[in-house]
């Protein structure tokens, strides 16, 4: 069953990309994916596609007529409600990451392999059209 356009989009480029969790801290493929998307549904939140999971959580985006993809919110939540973690969707991987700027180990971890971040997040950055999107977090 397909969920929705963006979901399974990203699932694809993402498929098989063990990195991506340790990264993005969200996985694009869960064994419960189904029925969090129908909680998330089944709420009232029809405006947030759902695109990416946590543990307990999943990132979506708030659909909005008069916005393109790109321009639309990153939102992470659950069947409780959502919260923005970004104003536009390109700017998902770097606002995503600044809980884990403050840990010294992760940002040694980062630094140590940007490439690894740039490659991974390609797929993303390309897909979201908005490839300088790493540059927040890389200054």
């Amino acid at each position: 069953m397909k969920i929705n356009n963006i979901h399974q989009d990203l699932k694809e480029l993402y498929k098989a990309k063990a990195s991506v969790k340790s990264i993005f801290g969200a996985v694009f493929e869960h064994e419960d994916e189904i029925k969090r998307c129908m909680n998330i549904f089944r709420s009232g939140f029809w405006s947030v596609a759902p695109f990416a999971f946590e543990t307990y959580e999943t990132y979506g985006i708030q659909l909005q007529p008069n916005k393109s993809l790109k321009e639309s919110n990153a939102v992470l939540g659950d069947e409780n409600g959502f919260m923005t973690t970004s104003n536009n969707l390109s700017g998902f991987i770097p606002f995503g990451q600044l809980e884990m700027l403050r840990n010294p180990k992760f940002i040694k971890y980062i630094l140590d392999d940007w490439n690894l971040l740039e490659e991974l997040s390609l797929a993303f950055r390309e897909y979201t059209d908005n490839l300088d999107s790493l540059n927040f977090l890389k200054e």
